[in-house]
């Protein structure tokens, strides 16, 4: 691959002002993106852009040497890393997409993101229920080697994420953000998680870049475009997890749905997916018959052996996943948890009262309060507040 094309490519996509189709007209009328570095002052002017655009674009391809902002990050867990689409790195999947990003962001292990995974998505104010269901089926997934995609958000995200940790999995966050802004803060900790557990953080916005409203249906193509199905649990009929099962639709992917409670704000999006069409999915065995053909495609040299009995084995071995016993029967608690236990009780508790009464610093309590979660001893609610579940 030609270093200086790649690089080339980079710090267009950094370039503020350069969108997708300014680079997609570049690479067509250059013939590749790999010859976008070969394009002159004539070129350019040929095209059609903008004066404005047409200095940007020059003064990116005459910019020597790597992008200034493709650098380490301050993280316990690695650097970040920029794969093109002129990388044998980027995932296969998600150059089938209708706008496959030019450039991604990666912290944690690239070749994570070509492995077979489904998305688990849905509203950021769920149920019981709803957590519960993103939790079950995400560490199904897990336990039958597969990848679990989802945002990072609050809610389902976050139940997905913490179920596929839970059952020794892999997961993958998505972000609407810079890899340096998680959004939202409190899952920080999370994101730090997923990535020591062998999964990674993604986004196609470069370092540094703040999360804005208008950036997160944008990213729900990458979290749709990396997966072989989308699963929505709970979702309102206007909502992102709605936007990335109908991307997934799109690009010829599984949509599956879990159905709710008949009535409810949460349960009209996925309803809706149901008449449409999408899979009803109350088992991970639903999810896994539905996709089975498709691994076998294969991705990165892939195949379905993993499969090798894991559909029939979810039903009992998956059970072998427990929640641990209930705490005060568990003497491996560390004493910041058991401070935590102290005031967190079966009914809510709004987190500034647990950082009132804990005393640790906001960063700190976050790794205790994420560590209870994915032993499954408390559970995360709207407000942000948690509960007991053990």
């Amino acid at each position: 691959m030609n270093a200086e094309a790649r690089d080339c490519l980079v710090r267009l996509h950094e370039t503020e002002g350069i969108g997708w189709m300014t680079i997609c007209r570049l690479a067509d009328a250059m013939g590749g993106v790999d010859r976008i570095a070969l394009a002159t002052a004539a070129d350019l002017r040929q095209l059609g852009l903008s004066e404005r655009q047409a200095r940007l674009v020059e003064a990116a391809l005459a910019g020597g040497g790597a992008p200034k902002r493709v650098r380490p990050m301050p993280s316990a867990v690695g650097e970040c890393r920029a794969v093109t689409v002129l990388d044998r790195e980027y995932p296969e999947q998600l150059r089938h997409i209708a706008r496959p990003p030019w450039v991604i962001y990666i912290r944690g292990d690239p070749a994570v993101l070509s492995v077979p995974s489904v998305a688990v998505v849905g509203t950021r104010k769920p149920t019981a229920y709803g957590r519960r269901m993103a939790d079950e089926l995400a560490a199904g997934l897990a336990f039958a080697g597969i990848v679990v995609v989802s945002g990072l958000a609050r809610g389902i995200d976050g139940a997905a994420h913490l179920g596929a940790l839970r059952a020794g999995g892999v997961t993958v966050a998505v972000l609407g953000s810079g890899l340096d802004r998680v959004y939202p803060p409190e899952h920080a900790a999370l994101a730090e998680r997923i990535v020591r557990s062998g999964g990674a953080v993604v986004s196609e916005y470069p370092p540094g870049t703040l999360p804005r409203a208008g950036l997160f249906p944008e990213r729900n193509r990458i979290i749709a475009g990396l997966s072989l199905g989308t699963v929505v649990v709970e979702a309102s009929e206007k909502s992102g997890a709605m936007i990335t099962a109908s991307l997934a639709a799109d690009a010829g992917r599984e949509v599956f749905a879990v159905p709710g409670l008949a009535g409810a704000p949460t349960s009209r999006g996925v309803h809706l997916l149901l008449r449409e069409g999408a899979k009803l999915t109350e088992t991970v065995d639903d999810i896994l018959q539905e996709i089975r053909g498709s691994v076998s495609l294969g991705q990165s040299g892939q195949t379905a052996s993993f499969f090798t009995g894991a559909a029939q084995s979810v039903g009992d071995e998956r059970r072998s996943v427990k929640p641990p016993t209930p705490p005060e029967n568990v003497p491996e608690w560390t004493p910041d948890e058991r401070r935590i236990l102290e005031i967190v009780g079966f009914e809510p508790v709004m987190l500034d009262r647990i950082w009132e009464q804990s005393g640790f610093g906001f960063g700190h309590l976050h790794e205790v309060l994420l560590s209870l979660t994915v032993k499954r001893a408390i559970i995360e609610l709207p407000g942000p507040s948690y509960a007991r579940i053990r």
